[in-house]
């Protein structure tokens, strides 16, 4: 997977999925131009990088403003000339990460809404622009197996992941003749913080000690860091020339069903040992 003089633009570069790809494709020979809120962990990111001898640049910025979504895609322009690929993967459910329906209020609605469909939309209108003059270019969203598996108190993530999916398609259809390609990574649920804390919730509401990583069930496990980063180069490399509107599931099977499997009823009935 030849990423050497790629420029790729990464959202949400300040931790979890974002900083993990953020440092393997620079290490791989990729320009890197990230974006997050935090300018302090993201500039550590990109001076250790630099340090080693490897090139990022970080831009502060809250992507679900257009106005700084523009901002970042010119910033990664000016500084290279071109954006060959584009990761959006900028997300989340919001704070709680489980909520009735009937308790979700506006706020929490536009949130959720706004991290995980409006920074797509408008990160990828800003890169568009530019690939379509430069002949194409590689667009990669992460999405969750929940925008095609129901779950219950979590339904404007769920419904936000699945407006997602379907932008990947449309995008790919809409621009399949300027040659640029997008797909979705799927994921399961990664090891980072924000999937401890969701774990943390569901503990305390079925009164249960947190579960650890060894003792959590397969099926419930999130996926490996290493897994999600591969499968993100993969689409933004040239391997992936002939793939486009897909969707790359890496999530432990939870999108071919795994999650009701037997594994999760016993963990969720208290029984967390495989």
């Amino acid at each position: 997977m030849a990423l050497d003089g790629k420029v790729i633009a990464v959202t949400g570069v300040t931790t979890g999925i974002g900083r993990a790809a953020a440092r393997s494709f620079a290490r791989q020979g990729a320009l890197v131009v990230g974006v997050g809120r935090r300018s302090d962990r993201g500039e550590q990111v990109a001076a250790a990088l630099r340090a080693e001898g490897h090139s990022m640049i970080f831009v502060t910025g809250d992507v679900t403003r257009p106005d700084e979504c523009t901002r970042f895609i010119d910033t990664a322009i000016t500084a290279h000339g071109r954006v060959d690929a584009l990761v959006n993967n900028v997300g989340g459910s919001g704070t709680p990460t489980y909520v009735p329906t009937v308790d979700v209020t506006p706020a929490q609605f536009d949130e959720s809404v706004a991290l995980n469909l409006r920074s797509a939309f408008f990160c990828s209108q800003a890169a568009v622009k530019h690939m379509r003059t430069a002949g194409g270019g590689a667009i990669v969203n992460v999405s969750s197996c929940v925008g095609t598996q129901a779950m219950a108190t979590q339904v404007v993530y769920a419904i936000s992941k699945a407006a997602l999916d379907h932008l990947t398609r449309c995008l790919a259809v809409e621009y399949l003749e300027d040659g640029i390609r997008v797909n979705t990574v799927v994921i399961g649920g990664a090891m980072t913080k924000q999937s401890a804390r969701a774990l943390s919730e569901v503990a305390a509401a079925t009164h249960r000690p947190v579960p650890t990583a060894e003792t959590l069930p397969d099926a419930v496990q999130g996926t490996d860091m290493d897994s999600i980063v591969d499968a993100l180069a993969f689409l933004c490399s040239d391997a992936s020339r002939g793939v486009t509107a897909t969707a790359v599931a890496v999530d432990r099977a939870r999108s071919a069903g795994a999650v009701f499997s037997a594994a999760l009823l016993d963990a969720l009935g208290g029984r967390w040992n495989r």
